[in-house]
């Protein structure tokens, strides 16, 4: 009987050990989420982000939603992101209503905000579709890999990022990108004591559909000047 016990523990604490050693590393996790990224032809869906956040005694509370548009072309990314912002400062009575158009021909980016009547373009260099979310934080965060999850049924590497105080406010992000397109469904931001702060969720997703082509083309709209933040700043016609 006494042998039966240590026979069972013993194969308890091999299987604890061989689940410990095949746990994804976060080089891993990047590398599968990156050859999801690179399978997927065109993505569109949801998104929705809210904040319920107190910053140096100022309440801030804002909604945002989006609709999101991805199409790769050869090795370009192309994306379109359209939608809208309403923020509110509550200890300060302030309350905005912001239009966001951003879109990326896969060579530049142009972003038109549109609040309180006065609309302004900025041109700048596209993100890279490839990089990770947390890598965007620079090399002196810390990051690692949680257990996987699902988010609307499909399966999701988890990883959770400690801000290292560059989030006013928050104190650490947790990202769930599904594996099989490598998309971010879900982040939640928490501050230092463990309140959920921040919460971005992405649905509806539409995987490998055609999209039109002048859905990534942006048009100047007459008499708006571009700022362009691809030189130094300078400003273009």
């Amino acid at each position: 009987m006494l042998r039966i016990k240590r026979t069972f523990v013993t194969a308890m604490l091999l299987l604890g050990f061989a689940a410990t050693g095949f746990a994804a590393t976060l080089e891993e996790v990047e590398k599968e989420l990156i050859a999801a990224v690179r399978k997927t032809k065109s993505m569109k869906a949801k998104m929705k982000n809210n904040v319920d956040m107190n910053v140096q005694g100022i309440e801030i509370k804002s909604v945002s939603d989006f609709i999101l548009e991805l199409m790769r072309d050869g090795d370009l990314y192309k994306t379109r992101t359209e939608g809208t912002t309403m923020s509110d400062m509550v200890s300060m009575g302030q309350k905005t209503e912001q239009k966001l158009l951003s879109v990326c021909d896969g060579k530049f980016t142009y972003t038109e905000s549109e609040a309180m009547g006065q609309k302004t373009v900025t041109k700048s260099k596209p993100t890279n579709a490839e990089e990770m979310p947390w890598s965007h934080y620079g090399d002196k965060v810390e990051a690692k890999v949680l257990p996987d999850e699902k988010v609307d049924g499909a399966d999701c590497y988890v990883v959770e990022m400690k801000t290292g105080g560059q989030t006013p406010g928050i104190d650490k992000i947790v990202f769930y990108c599904r594996k099989d397109c490598g998309a971010q469904v879900k982040v939640l931001g928490y501050s230092p004591d463990g309140k959920v702060m921040m919460t971005t969720t992405v649905t509806d997703i539409e995987l490998n559909k055609s999209i039109p082509a002048e859905r990534f083309v942006y048009k100047v709209p007459d008499g708006v000047t571009v700022n362009d933040a691809t030189n130094m700043g300078k400003t273009s016609p």
